[in-house]
């Protein structure tokens, strides 16, 4: 078993994720990369023709292509074709340093980018398994310079506002390029 496999986040969150990622995603993307994929519990949202999804843990990628028949996935390097109308990154950039999204950003040039995660500085923990680099909206806005904020939503998330005994909200962010 992968060591990412024991520390996916728990879904527990209080509302169905594919349910709102789709009224949050409204209209038709040509093409889909869900980078940072896992098992695939979100490929559901999209249209088999339209979507690739990628993680680099083979057993996340063999779970996602059992539960998920017809649709693509890859835990090689997607190619840079994939994810130019949308890369999805639903709680996967905040694993993932500065330096790191922008080469995602750089190497698909994408026209949208969705990204979901709890934002905010204080719970960032770099030096934790997993590392979380958990960014503000204004630390977006700065490292997402050619791209505008289209779009804004906030979920509360039932896990963590139990855990940490106080209202904590799921941020649904999607960036258009300028």
């Amino acid at each position: 078993m992968t060591k990412w496999l024991k520390h996916i986040a728990p879904s527990d969150c209080g509302y169905s994720e594919n349910v709102e990622l789709a009224k949050f995603l409204t209209g038709k993307y040509e093409r889909v990369l869900d980078y940072g994929c896992g098992r695939g519990r979100l490929t559901q949202v999209f249209d088999k023709e339209d979507y690739i999804g990628y993680d680099p843990e083979p057993e996340l990628i063999a779970l996602a292509i059992h539960d998920n028949i017809g649709y693509q996935y890859t835990n090689i390097g997607p190619l840079s074709k994939d994810g130019k109308d949308l890369i999805l990154a639903y709680t996967v950039f905040v694993h993932m340093h500065d330096k790191q999204v922008l080469e995602v950003i750089k190497q698909f040039n994408p026209k949208t980018i969705c990204i979901v995660e709890i934002l905010g500085r204080a719970w960032r923990r770099p030096k934790n398994f997993p590392p979380t680099f958990n960014r503000s909206l204004q630390d977006y806005t700065r490292l997402l310079g050619n791209y505008n904020l289209i779009k804004e939503h906030k979920m509360p998330h039932a896990h963590y506002t139990t855990k940490k005994k106080k209202p904590i909200y799921m941020s649904y962010l999607l960036w258009r390029r300028k």
